[in-house]
């Protein structure tokens, strides 16, 4: 069973274990700017797009793992942590939780129909599941 919270300033994630019966805790607590400051590993550094695509050792400043995403969020390589591409939470089926909706960076598309019909004299905003209009 897995359960997580969100509040404005912190992400906090406990995974309940039923076989051993233990719960592993994670917070992730946002920094100034552009840092997000986590458990006592790593430094996430973010990009332009506050993607999280750089985590460093906090301690030593070494490299963990970099990595880059395309346009529509696919992950270049398969990150540590759960959160990446505009600094959201994604899962191992390369689902974005974008807290109303999920989206999936393999088809560029939302799960589930945006609740806004777009404009009349845009129609690629009336489209209910693509990603900023085609145009990321």
């Amino acid at each position: 069973m897995l359960e997580k919270e969100w509040y404005q300033t912190k992400l906090t994630q406990e995974t309940y274990d039923k076989k051993v019966k233990t719960t592993q805790r994670q917070e992730f607590t946002f920094g100034e700017e552009t840092d997000i400051l986590g458990d006592e590993e790593g430094q996430y550094h973010r990009d332009g797009y506050s993607s999280i695509g750089t985590i460093t050792n906090r301690q030593s400043g070494e490299l963990i793992t970099n990595t880059l995403y395309n346009e529509y969020g696919e992950a270049a390589l398969r990150l540590e942590n759960e959160y990446g591409y505009r600094s959201e939470y994604h899962d191992q089926s390369n689902r974005i939780h974008l807290r109303a909706r999920e989206y999936s960076t393999t088809t560029g598309r939302f799960l589930q129909e945006d609740t806004w019909y777009g404009k009349v004299e845009q129609p690629q905003s009336q489209n209910r599941y693509i990603y900023v209009e085609n145009n990321p």
